[in-house]
């Protein structure tokens, strides 16, 4: 269970904590069949939080914001019990760079900040997943990746490939709050060893070689 990943999106604001919702009160989704939404008059309005939300689901949580560094705790907790090893971040750019989304701009990198820093106390490890933003190319993904690995690749919390040089286990270990992985665990990562690894939504708008100018030996 130790390898197991989850998607994991810090998008959600709230008023409490921001000022404003977002993403809870995104607009309602068009079908992709006319025909069916026809049949949903509301389509194109906005869901109306705290009791209607842009969700298939109502969080337990309540319509939380992802920056309340509680809340991050408490996710990364139901992961590390849930034996999910790899929370992978769900990442709309560098924030000089990207706009977000079209519900709002991405999360600061304090969010980010907070989420590994959970991550590391729980005994979950981290991958970034880079987001369709808009003017993303083949470039600014190279840029991307040098701007996380200058922020972030020293943390340990940061998930790195099980790929040991000395033929140690480097699977991620999901604990309880407080604990530490077991003994012999994680050696890659402890050493900085082993490549980290990321994620690529709708690469496939990319093609092939532009991304082969960027990423071969």
């Amino acid at each position: 269970a130790g390898g197991l990943a989850t998607f994991y999106y810090a998008w959600y604001h709230n008023p409490e904590h921001d000022g404003a919702w977002q993403h809870w009160n995104h607009k309602v989704l068009e079908h992709w069949t006319k025909e069916v939404s026809a049949k949903f008059p509301q389509i194109g309005t906005h869901h109306a939080p705290p009791a209607d939300i842009g969700a298939n689901f109502y969080p337990s949580l309540g319509p939380y914001s992802s920056g309340n560094a509680t809340i991050i705790r408490a996710h990364v907790g139901m992961m590390a019990r849930a034996g999910i090893g790899i929370l992978v971040y769900s990442w709309w750019g560098r924030p000089s760079h990207s706009k977000g989304d079209a519900n709002g701009p991405p999360p600061d990198e304090k969010v980010v900040a907070d989420v590994l820093d959970a991550c590391e106390a729980l005994g979950v490890r981290l991958a970034f997943h880079l987001e369709p933003y808009e003017g993303r190319s083949e470039m600014t993904v190279k840029a991307d990746l040098e701007y996380l690995a200058q922020l972030y690749s020293k943390h340990p919390a940061l998930y790195r490939q099980p790929s040991c040089p000395q033929g140690g286990a480097s699977q991620p270990s999901g604990g309880q709050e407080g604990s530490q992985p077991p003994e012999g665990s994680l050696p890659c990562a402890k050493q900085g060893l082993g490549r980290p690894l990321a994620f690529v939504y709708d690469s496939y708008q990319t093609k092939p070689e532009k991304w082969s100018r960027v990423f071969s030996p």
